[in-house]
């Protein structure tokens, strides 16, 4: 950080000692990896690196903690996979708390994960409308994300 480290190599670096979800922010922010990150600026004279719970990256979790897959899937990609289903689904006039909004969920997910429709909302700059699209067109049309017969 005192060198000039881009932030995301500071926070990669960082997030690898914390969980991806739980540890964003603990004890009303005295605690995790913003309160760290807002610590190492205070040592190192800098403004503080905040990470946006929204805008967390994929690979800042990957590098070596081993756990931070699942997390990371469960309660960040996952999360946010459903609830742009769930969008997507009330824009087609279909309850996003139904039954029917779960079974769209469903079959979106058993065509494309959580983690790439989370890293085309990452490639996208963080733009929600494009996993969205891709949810759309895998609704319409799955045939590109079928598994071929024999």
């Amino acid at each position: 950080m005192k060198r000039g480290a881009p932030d995301n190599l500071v926070i990669g670096t960082a997030a690898a000692h914390f969980d991806p979800f739980w540890d964003v922010d603990k004890a009303s922010g005295k605690e995790g990896l913003n309160a760290a990150l807002a610590e190492a600026a205070k040592l190192a004279q800098l403004p503080a690196i905040k990470v946006d719970p929204a805008k967390r990256m994929a690979e800042w979790w990957m590098i070596v903690y081993s756990d931070g897959s699942w997390s990371y899937s469960h309660y960040i990609a996952g999360q946010f996979a459903h609830n742009w289903v769930r969008e997507v689904a009330q824009s087609l006039g279909v309850d996003p708390k139904s039954g029917q909004a779960n079974k769209l969920a469903n079959f979106v997910l058993t065509r494309i994960s959580d983690f790439r429709l989370y890293n085309l909302y990452q490639s996208a700059g963080f733009d929600a409308a494009v996993p969205k699209k891709l949810i759309l067109e895998i609704l319409q049309n799955s045939s590109a994300y079928e598994v071929p017969a024999g």
